[in-house]
């Protein structure tokens, strides 16, 4: 007869016996339970240690294939319910959403409207006063546009106008139309720095409206272009009334504002130009100041 060894279901102890003890009881050495001897297995050389029964209780079941240990099953995890997948899901849609549109739905906070508004050359408002001791900012002039003194073919820029005058780069930054006088300057409140000004030969600001204006270098009869500028404490002029080109168009005016678009190229040193679209604001002009009364002469 052959010897195997089997374990005691209740400590784990390790017995020997032989085959011809299948099914008898004997007592475990180690904790002193009954238990019955389980069957030989069918070859000599397994490595499988069997497992006893305790008397008086079912044996546990054998694996069939010699050398197989026993499995142990594992109980299957729970699936997430799908009511958490749903919500989860719908939770990461709403936060892109709303990172998406958070500006519309937030609203834009007052110092984004105040960059945007002041990116727009020319739609400035100079009835709206800046903060005390400081003077409205400059918007950065990108449009360097070419000196031009032929502008039949030339295309309007679609920045707002700016330029260059005298020698530096300007963005007109407060644009004018008082009665037939449009005027274009780079400026905070006060004398301008650099300044441009058309006096055209209206009177009223609706005799601009809708209307295209051309003039070339050849023209004998042309509105004047004045252009001013700072020398220290001292304002300085320059007059323009032919040898210069410009072309400008005015859209239909909306309520207090005449829209449009301008090239203009004068022919000084400096080739001082500025070109693009405007919004001036529209403004009555002064009344005229009343002439004192002459003295009377003596009796």
């Amino acid at each position: 007869m052959s010897e195997f060894k089997f374990a005691c279901p209740v400590c784990g102890q390790h017995i020997t016996a032989d085959s011809g003890s299948t099914g008898s009881q004997l007592e475990c050495p180690t904790c002193y339970r009954k238990i019955i001897v389980p069957q030989a297995p069918a070859s000599a050389d397994s490595k499988f240690i069997l497992s006893a029964a305790e008397a008086n209780k079912p044996r546990p079941p054998q694996p069939s294939l010699p050398g197989a240990l026993p499995v142990t099953q594992t109980p299957a995890r729970s699936a997430m319910p799908v009511a958490l997948w749903v919500a989860l899901i719908l939770f990461c849609l709403l936060g892109t959403v709303a990172f998406a549109f958070r500006g519309k739905i937030f609203g834009r906070n007052k110092s984004d409207a105040t960059q945007t508004a002041g990116a727009t050359a020319g739609e400035t408002n100079d009835d709206v006063a800046p903060p005390a001791g400081k003077s409205p900012p400059v918007p950065v002039v990108t449009n360097n546009v070419a000196w031009n003194l032929e502008l039949a073919d030339a295309a309007f820029p679609e920045a707002g106008a700016a330029g260059k005058l005298r020698g530096e780069f300007v963005a007109c930054n407060r644009n004018t139309l008082t009665g037939g006088t449009l005027g274009f300057r780079q400026s905070g409140r006060g004398l301008p720095d650099l300044s441009v000004t058309i006096y055209f030969f209206a009177k009223q600001p609706d005799e601009l409206r809708g209307k295209i204006i051309t003039v070339t270098t050849n023209d004998t009869l042309a509105p004047r272009v004045t252009v001013r500028w700072k020398e220290g404490k001292d304002t300085r002029s320059e007059n323009f009334t032919n040898g210069y080109a410009l072309k400008l168009e005015f859209a239909e005016f909306a309520g207090t504002r005449a829209p449009g678009k301008i090239y203009l190229s004068l022919p000084d040193e400096s080739q001082s130009r500025i070109a693009g679209t405007f919004n001036a604001d529209i403004r009555k002009p002064s009344p005229p100041k009343p002439k004192s009364p002459k003295p009377k002469s003596g009796v």
